[in-house]
This record gives C-alpha cells, sequence and structure tokens, in this order.
C-alpha cells in the first residue's frame, strides 16, 4: 500500500520566512512524539514500511508504503510522524550544516544551478516562486 500526505507549505507560502530554496529531496524524520529517529526507523523496518518526509517550493509531504496487512500500525506511525514532529538541537544543528554545505557544493552542479535559474527567469520576481527567500538569521548570544 503506499499512502501519501501532501500539505500545501514552502517558498510559497510565505517567501520571506521560508529558508528553503530548492525542494529537497525525501528524508527520513527527526523524531516524533516520544520516538527518536532511530526508534521510528526500527518500527517503519519491523512492519516492512517505508516512512519518508519532504519539502520543497510549494509542498510539504509524508509518503509511506506498507504491506497492506501492516496498514494499520503504518498508519499510526504516519500519524505521529504528521502530528507530533520533533526537532531535537542536535538534528537541527545537523540538518543546517549539511544545507550549507549543499548550497556551496551546488555552485559545481549544473542540473542544481539550472533549477536556481528556472525559478528566477520563468518566474516573476515578486512571485514567490521568483522570490528569492530570507536567508536564515543566526541566533544571537543571550
Amino acid at each position: 500500500m503506499d499512502v501519501t500526505l501532501l500539505v500545501g507549505a514552502g517558498t510559497v507560502s510565505d517567501p520571506t520566512t521560508c529558508p528553503v530554496s530548492r525542494p529537497s529531496r525525501p528524508h527520513a524524520p527527526a523524531g516524533a512524539g516520544s520516538r527518536g529517529a532511530l526508534d521510528i526507523a526500527d518500527e517503519a523496518a519491523y512492519l516492512g514500511a517505508s516512512l519518508n518526509t519532504g519539502a520543497g517550493f510549494d509542498a510539504a509531504t509524508a509518503s509511506l508504503h506498507v504491506p497492506k496487512r501492516r496498514l494499520g500500525p503504518a498508519l499510526d506511525l504516519l500519524a505521529d510522524v504528521v502530528l507530533r514532529p520533533t526537532f531535537p538541537d542536535t538534528e537541527i544543528a545537523r540538518q543546517r550544516d549539511l544545507r550549507r554545505a549543499q548550497i556551496l557544493q551546488q555552485r559545481d552542479q549544473p542540473v542544481a544551478m539550472a533549477n536556481v535559474a528556472f525559478a528566477a527567469i520563468v518566474s516573476a520576481p515578486r512571485t514567490p516562486t521568483g522570490a528569492r527567500p530570507a536567508a536564515p538569521k543566526r541566533p544571537r548570544p543571550p
């Protein structure tokens, strides 16, 4: 069974506050409810399921692939990920560092540069897809 949840979100929703300027590849959730990322991965593996989340210019997704007989427990897991996500500081720092490295590497990748240029060329500068999102601001020390 395949289940996909699609929610309108991303740069199109609010280009001034969204720090993601390109679609991201699907990734595993960082945590949900009382479960950590490894607990979610272990439970998905036990169920024979594949659970991924992702975000892009105009949508956020959560997808699930699972055998039919395990659909009920897998939907419970998906619901936990969607309704009670957690974002531990260590995971946020890891994702931030990963994204910074991706931005630097993007300059050497023609396809990545084409994706950036595409939105700027086909969209008006003041439209959500043509506007460059605000860069993430560094937190000020207390």
